[in-house]
């Protein structure tokens, strides 16, 4: 999905918008162009869909691949101190 997201929008790896897009985004962007190029017209729902069992399997993913958890959890509190306002 990732290599579909880039060569769909032209982005090196490099790109800040590629890097800053979280796994959701760039699946929902990857289904919503699927469905759309596809002419699909009907809804269904995933009766067997478990969240909690793919972000499991996403941080085993990681730990194997040596990612420390999800990026989108890693951030750093920033105090602008140039107007004083902190």
């Amino acid at each position: 999905m990732e290599f579909a997201f880039r060569r769909r929008y032209n982005l090196p790896p490099t790109d800040p918008r590629f890097l800053d897009a979280t796994r959701e985004e760039i699946a929902a962007d990857f289904w919503a162009h699927h469905y759309a190029e596809s002419n699909v017209t009907e809804e269904f729902e995933d009766t067997e869909f478990d969240a909690d069992e793919i972000t499991a399997q996403w941080a085993k993913e990681d730990a194997a691949a040596g990612r420390a958890g999800d990026p989108d959890d890693e951030f750093e509190t920033v105090i602008d101190t140039t107007k004083g306002i902190s």
